[in-house]
C-alpha cells in the first residue's frame, strides 16, 4: 500500500468533501480521489459510500480508519529511527521575502514529523551565507553572492498599484513610476518584496510621500478604500480578484521579478532541509497561482 496516500483517505474521511479535503492538502481534486481509489482497489472493497452530500465512510472504512491513522503515526516514527534523526536533524530553519505560508501548510500536512521555523531576516541573502538559516525565499540575489546558492524557482510577480475607482488614475490600466511622485502612499510598516527599492525610484531617490503605515494587507487597503492614498502590493495581474471601489494598475513599463527557493551549494542540507526542498520543488511545479496578491486579504 502506498502510505503517501493515507493522509488523502484521512482528510477525506474528515471532510467529507473531495474539494475541501483536496483544497486542504493542496493537491488536485482528481489526484486525491485516485489515490483514494487505488486503496480500495488494493483491500478490493469500497471504503466510501458517495452521496450527493459527499463521501461518507462506510462498515469498512470506519473499520479502517484507525489503522490508516496508526500505520502514518508508525511510518512517521519508523522513519526517525530508520536516520537516527536527532531532534535538530528534524527542524528546517527558514525565512522569506514572500508568502509561503500555502506550501508551509502542506508540507507539515504530508511530514507532521518535521518542524519548521520561520525567522525573520532584514538580509535573507546574508542569513542564508552565514548559516542562520537552512533555506531562504529571496526576490533577488545581490551581486557575488549568486555562484553561492542553489536557486529553485518558486513564483514570478510584478509590481501592481491599487487606487480608489474614482482616483484620476483609475482611468488608466498602466501609470508610469514618474505620475506616482506625486501620489500619497498607504504601506506596511515592514520591507516588503523589493518596495524600499521601488518606493526609492518612484520619489526619485528620496522616497515618496507616506501618509500612514499600517499592520496588515487589509488594512493597507481599507485605508485605499477610505481614499486617504494609493499602494503597492506584489502579484499577477491576470489572478487578482475584481474589488467593488478598488482599481488595479500595472507600472509601465513593468516590473517583474522572480521569486526562489535558495540553499547553500557549499553546505549541505540536514536531511530535514532536504526534505522540505524536495518537496517543495514537487509542490511549487503543480502551483501556479502561489502567492495570494494582498487585495485576496482583505474580507
Amino acid at each position: 500500500m502506498e502510505t503517501n496516500y493515507l493522509p488523502e483517505f484521512i482528510a477525506l474521511a474528515e471532510y467529507g468533501s473531495s474539494y475541501v479535503a483536496a483544497e486542504k492538502l493542496f493537491v488536485s481534486q482528481s489526484s486525491l480521489l485516485r489515490h483514494v481509489q487505488s486503496i480500495e482497489d488494493e483491500f478490493g472493497v469500497p471504503l466510501f459510500d458517495r452521496t450527493r452530500k459527499g463521501f461518507i465512510l462506510n462498515q469498512q472504512g470506519q473499520l479502517f480508519l484507525p489503522y490508516a491513522k496508526q500505520i502514518l503515526s508508525l511510518k512517521n516514527h519508523c522513519y526517525g529511527a530508520l536516520h537516527h534523526e536527532e531532534e535538530s536533524q528534524r527542524v528546517v530553519r527558514l525565512c522569506a521575502q514572500c508568502k509561503i505560508i500555502s506550501l508551509m501548510i502542506a508540507f507539515r500536512q504530508a511530514v507532521p514529523e518535521i518542524r519548521l521555523e520561520f525567522y525573520k531576516a532584514d538580509n535573507p541573502e546574508g542569513a542564508l551565507y552565514e548559516g542562520q538559516v537552512d533555506v531562504a525565499f529571496i526576490s533577488s540575489l545581490k551581486p557575488g553572492l549568486t555562484d553561492n546558492f542553489q536557486t529553485i524557482r518558486y513564483a514570478s510577480e510584478e509590481v501592481l498599484v491599487l487606487v480608489h475607482e474614482d482616483h484620476p488614475l483609475a482611468q488608466f490600466d498602466s501609470v508610469t513610476l514618474e505620475r506616482l511622485r506625486e501620489e500619497d502612499f498607504i504601506k506596511l510598516p515592514e520591507d516588503v518584496v523589493n518596495e524600499e527599492e521601488i518606493y526609492s525610484r518612484i520619489g526619485n531617490g528620496a522616497g515618496p510621500n507616506v501618509v500612514a503605515t499600517v499592520p496588515t494587507g487589509s488594512d493597507v487597503i481599507r485605508m485605499v478604500m477610505a481614499k486617504q492614498g494609493v499602494a503597492l502590493f506584489h502579484g499577477q495581474n491576470s489572478t487578482v480578484p475584481p474589488r467593488s471601489g478598488l482599481k488595479v494598475l500595472t507600472l509601465d513599463p513593468p516590473i517583474h521579478y522572480e521569486l526562489n527557493l535558495c540553499f547553500r551549494k557549499d553546505a549541505p542540507l540536514n536531511r530535514a532541509a532536504e526534505r522540505f526542498v524536495n518537496f517543495a520543488r514537487r509542490w511549487t511545479a503543480e502551483h501556479q497561482d502561489i502567492n495570494r496578491s494582498l487585495i485576496e486579504d482583505f474580507d
